[in-house]
């Protein structure tokens, strides 16, 4: 295998958006399906770009709406992910209070709409994601040559990516030059924050999350309104405690359903790129970074710090 290739990837439109959506190749069986299903009053879409920290974000959204449990079994047995499960996953899952919650990494422009969904969008420091994308990507079984038998089951379904031997440079570039997962990054976030959805859409920060968790957590309950006036206390440190990345480490098998070589759940935290890039792939990723940042200075304020 050239190293220098990219993840293997199918690249699928949709019959009335603009655009494009990269996927894993052999992932896009229920994409069709998905691209039919149409948004209901009570449904919460968790939304991000992969390694946002969408999977540690369902887990918190699910507990806010039911008192502080977690999910039992697999999370994508309660939260469908639209594109990869498609809209039968989501018309056959049974509603907790009324509401679904449904999962996906699809554009804004894709994502179905209705005035009275809610949606989340979470996002997080770009040099970051490249880092966490490129474990992510590598650590799906039939991308290296050792399996582990307890991540092999029949439940889980095969990788696409195909990288056994992808270089982390390449990755970079690909990233840079909008040739990964999904859509290029940097025009997803614009895509989202320019939106201007209103009451209907919660932006949530990566970093603020890990930073001030109960702060970000309260805001949440806010815009699901979500009462927590009886138990505050009580209901948001059990969530904080329970979706620590130790815990979620604990529990790795919940989160994934496609069989990997490497835990789902790995560092999660702020600044890894460091033991990763070189000053001049920073330079780069900055560079891009600084253009959103000078659009939504407010927003992604926190950035401010983490980019030259």
């Amino acid at each position: 295998m050239d190293a220098s290739i990219l993840p293997s990837y199918v690249t699928v439109t949709h019959p009335s958006k603009k655009g494009y959506f990269r996927m894993p190749a052999g992932s896009d069986k229920n994409i069709e399906s998905a691209m039919k299903y149409e948004a209901c009053r009570n449904d919460i879409f968790v939304c991000s770009y992969p390694k946002c920290g969408c999977t540690w974000l369902q887990n918190i959204v699910w507990r806010l709406l039911n008192d502080g449990d977690g999910v039992t079994g697999n999370i994508r047995q309660h939260i469908p992910f639209l594109e990869f499960d498609g809209k039968e996953a989501i018309v056959n899952v049974q509603p907790r209070k009324g509401i679904k919650i449904i999962k996906t990494h699809l554009p804004c422009s894709w994502v179905p709409k209705h005035a009275e969904a809610k949606y989340i969008f979470m996002v997080r420091e770009p040099k970051d994601v490249i880092v966490s994308l490129y474990h992510h990507i590598k650590g799906f079984v039939g991308t290296g040559p050792s399996q582990s038998p307890s991540r092999t089951s029949s439940r889980y379904v095969p990788a696409g990516y195909d990288w056994s031997e992808g270089r982390f440079e390449t990755l970079v570039d690909a990233f840079l030059e909008g040739r990964c997962d999904c859509i290029d990054y940097f025009d997803m976030i614009d895509e989202w924050l320019q939106e201007g959805m209103g009451e209907s859409l919660h932006i949530i920060l990566y970093e603020e999350m890990i930073n001030h968790p109960e702060g970000e957590i309260l805001r949440l309950a806010e815009f699901l309104n979500v009462d927590l006036s009886a138990k505050k206390q009580t209901i948001v440190s059990d969530i904080i405690k329970n979706t620590s990345l130790a815990k979620m480490k604990e529990e790795d098998e919940k989160w994934y359903t496609t069989a990997r070589t490497t835990p789902f759940i790995r560092k999660g935290i702020v600044g890894d790129w460091k033991k990763h890039m070189t000053p001049e792939q920073a330079i780069r990723v900055d560079k891009r970074t600084r253009q959103l940042l000078d659009k939504y200075p407010t927003i992604l304020k926190t950035w401010k710090s983490l980019i030259n």
